[in-house]
């Protein structure tokens, strides 16, 4: 297996687990990541998910560079209306969970996309 093939296959892996298991492994993220999923509906509410907002394209911006999800562009095709979308389900189906485990789930969805 290549050095960028082992990456990719460890970086799937713990996208696969969870932002959640991985903190509790020692594993952690900066920023407002850890902010519940009701944070990030609140934010919407009021129009105002600058800090949120950022969080999430920066974090899934980095996968796609990075070549962490997706054979291709996984963010081709999709803006950030788009993401904050997705990301509005997912948080109002699941307020207690974090922001950074929704990003997750949203990180595989794209990267399922974009095989």
């Amino acid at each position: 297996m290549t050095n960028r093939s082992s990456t990719v296959a460890a970086v799937s892996a713990l996208l696969t687990v969870g932002a959640h298991a991985l903190a509790e492994n020692g594993r952690d993220y900066f920023g407002v990541g850890g902010e519940s999923c009701g944070t990030w509906i609140d934010a919407r509410k009021t129009n105002n998910t600058s800090r949120q907002g950022s969080w999430l394209l920066g974090y899934l911006s980095a996968l796609n560079l990075w070549g962490v999800i997706g054979r291709k562009d996984a963010l081709s095709g999709t803006d950030a209306d788009g993401l904050y979308a997705w990301m509005d389900r997912y948080c109002e189906s699941r307020p207690l969970e974090t922001i950074a485990t929704g990003a997750g789930a949203l990180a595989c969805d794209l990267d399922q996309r974009a095989q």
